[in-house]
């Protein structure tokens, strides 16, 4: 006898256009779902894929033929510019696991900055400077703003400048001092707005890496959506050194608890291989993110990333 089971469904639009809105506004979604199956569906997680919304459901389990509703809120101030985001409704159907629904917008922020509010430097030379010009154009008149502060781990000055031509538009120039220590180039630049009130800072992050160069072989790594763990292997290579050895004790690993890895060094003595294995819920987790970055570090070197993605045509 064949076992009953929940079948989910949007019932209504499974989309929802906010249109074009201020970004300190807090916009909210509502989406309805209904257990068609014969047997109950349980709602096992509501999956974002990003930190500018909340997701939640009223329900945890539907008997057949109940409702529940699934409200997503996009966070003030939390995202800027065009968007579209898919929140992922995990369940118990065994044809659909991850229901999508997406919401998309416009959030205009109090000020534009271009050319990014997060910018890559990419690579820069050891002993050698660096500089970089942002434009910050206020959406509403009136806007006045502060002093930068500046947070980095490499030495750099922060100007900020009124445009005389035009008192909507600041200029925000940054300029890296030279330095000989090779690393990971972090720096986080805070625009205090004295008016209007209640506002939070314009910030600014530069990212970049300093010298020497370490690096991931392969680069991506695909897994698929899978109920059982996953094992990959990859190698960590230094460029532009062929006398350095690296020695497992030397690779900083990430912090992620749905992955352990092992570390041995290869046959030459010089480059390291990484053997990982993923847990069944980071497979889940990538599934809704459809990318995760991972982060490898050596003592006097900028960090290198491996990239993980989905095979989108094994997915379940």
């Amino acid at each position: 006898m064949a076992t009953k089971t929940g079948r989910i469904e949007i019932v209504g639009k499974n989309s929802v256009d906010f249109g074009k809105y201020h970004s300190r506004e807090k916009k909210i979604a509502v989406f309805l779902i209904k257990n068609s199956g014969e047997g109950k569906l349980s709602i096992l997680n509501i999956r974002k894929t990003c930190g500018c919304a909340s997701a939640s459901c009223d329900k945890k389990a539907l008997e057949p033929n109940e409702t529940a509703h699934v409200e997503v809120v996009i966070l003030p101030n939390s995202i800027f510019g065009l968007y579209s985001k898919n929140i992922f409704i995990e369940n118990n159907d065994p044809n659909n696991r991850f229901l999508s629904v997406t919401v998309t917008g416009n959030s205009v922020p109090l000020l534009e900055v271009k050319p990014s509010a997060e910018l890559n430097a990419g690579r820069i030379k050891t002993n050698a400077s660096w500089s970089q010009s942002f434009s910050l154009t206020g959406t509403e008149p009136g806007i006045v703003l502060g002093a930068p502060k500046t947070e980095s781990n490499y030495k750099v000055e922060a100007k900020l400048d009124k445009d005389v031509h035009d008192e909507a538009r600041h200029t925000l120039n940054i300029s890296l001092q030279p330095s000989s220590e090779s690393g990971d180039f972090k720096c986080a630049i805070s625009i205090p707005v004295i008016s209007p009130a209640n506002q939070p800072p314009v910030k600014i992050a530069i990212t970049g890496k300093i010298g020497t160069e370490i690096s991931t072989v392969p680069a991506i790594t695909y897994l698929q959506l899978s109920n059982t763990p996953q094992t990959r292997r990859f190698s960590i290579r230094v460029l532009g050194e062929r006398t350095r050895v690296l020695k497992p004790e030397d690779l900083l690993l990430p912090a992620h608890k749905e992955i352990s890895f092992t570390v041995k060094p290869d046959i030459t003595g010089h480059n390291l291989e990484v053997s990982a294995t993923f847990n069944p819920e980071f497979a889940k987790e990538l599934y809704t993110k459809e990318t995760v970055q991972l982060e490898f570090k050596i003592a006097g070197a900028p960090s290198a990333v491996m990239v993980c993605k989905i095979k989108k045509y094994e997915r379940e």
